[in-house]
């Protein structure tokens, strides 16, 4: 546990600040991608395909909701 986190979590955690240096970046993605090597063979990637069969039909409702006052303002002032 102690040693992922020595090779992995702290480079990895390190490297994702805004004020991270150039060369704990570059260890970041390294690490980074070495995990997701590693990781591959583990983790099993499939889209809804497989799980269509057994997922309920999916069903979509549109409601027209009338803005409030206040909704309206922000709306004037967004567009």
């Amino acid at each position: 546990r102690k040693e992922f986190k020595d090779l992995f979590d702290r480079p990895i955690k390190a490297g994702q600040h805004d004020e991270s240096s150039t060369e704990e970046v570059r260890i970041m993605k390294r690490r980074a991608y070495t995990l997701t090597q590693e990781l591959r063979s583990f983790v099993l990637r499939r889209d809804q395909s497989v799980l269509q069969k057994d997922l309920p039909p999916k069903h979509e409702f549109v409601l027209v909701i009338r803005l409030g006052p206040a909704q309206q303002q922000l709306c004037r002032n967004f567009v």
